[in-house]
Parts: structure tokens; C-alpha cells; sequence
């Protein structure tokens, strides 16, 4: 159901960011898990880029999050994020194909850490893993 929800959001989803950055038509293509191992082992946060600007981030212990997203004008590489109406983070796409995309992201507030995340395009449906209790 939750794919078929996704799906159905990105095929409805319209805006002008692709014609103006091709480069980023593997991002707002798929679905996005994060491979790169979370202080919440098996959470499975994912990001869904939306050609218009939407980002949905959700993982299998926390709920969802809409926000909103944009490339730099400058640097057609680097997407902003806005949660809360506020500038959240930054994203660096170090590397992007239709399987993989690895990103340096750096926190807008606090001591605006920096880490990289590699994440990995699904493919085929995926249920969250039950966690230990």
C-alpha cells in the first residue's frame, strides 16, 4: 500500500527542477534507503526527493517528516533541505546513479556536523524489519 501510495505521488508530482538540473533526475527517480549504518541499527530511513521541491524522510522506527528541498543556484550539486521553515541541512551528492547515491551532509544548526550518507535506490518492495524488544 505504501508503495503504491509513493508511486502514485510521484507520477502526480510536477515542477520545473529537472528541466533545470538533468544532473538530478536519478534523485527525485527512486526512493532512497540509507545503507550506511545509524545509531538505530535496521531503521531503514529513507528519502523520497519529489521533482517539486517536496522531500519525504521516514524510517521503520520513526515517523514521517515533509519537507521541502531545492538545489543551489550556485551549485546545481548541492540540494538545501528546509524542515519547520527552517533551514535544516545541506546535501552534496558526492556520487549518483540509478542504484546508488552518496551524500555529504551538513547540519544548518548546532555545530553543523558533517557526515556522508550512502544510500541505495529500492527496487522491489520492502517491509520494515521487526525490531527487538
Amino acid at each position: 500500500m505504501l508503495r503504491q501510495t509513493l508511486t502514485a505521488t510521484l507520477l502526480l508530482a510536477t515542477g520545473t527542477l529537472l528541466a533545470q538540473t538533468s544532473s538530478l533526475t536519478p534523485l527525485t527517480n527512486h526512493i532512497w534507503r540509507i545503507t550506511t549504518p545509524t545509531p538505530y541499527p535496521h531503521s531503514s530511513s529513507i528519502y523520497i526527493f519529489l521533482p517539486s521541491g517536496t522531500l519525504l524522510e521516514t524510517s521503520c522506527v520513526e515517523t514521517y517528516r515533509i519537507a521541502t528541498w531545492k538545489a543551489d543556484p550556485k551549485n546545481p550539486k548541492t540540494v538545501e533541505v528546509t524542515e519547520d521553515a527552517r533551514p535544516a541541512f545541506t546535501a552534496t551528492i558526492l556520487a549518483i546513479s540509478d542504484t546508488n547515491l552518496r551524500l555529504r551532509q551538513t547540519l544548518a544548526l548546532g555545530d553543523h556536523a558533517v557526515k556522508e550518507l550512502t544510500l541505495t535506490a529500492i527496487n522491489q518492495e520492502f517491509t520494515c524489519p521487526d525490531m527487538p524488544k
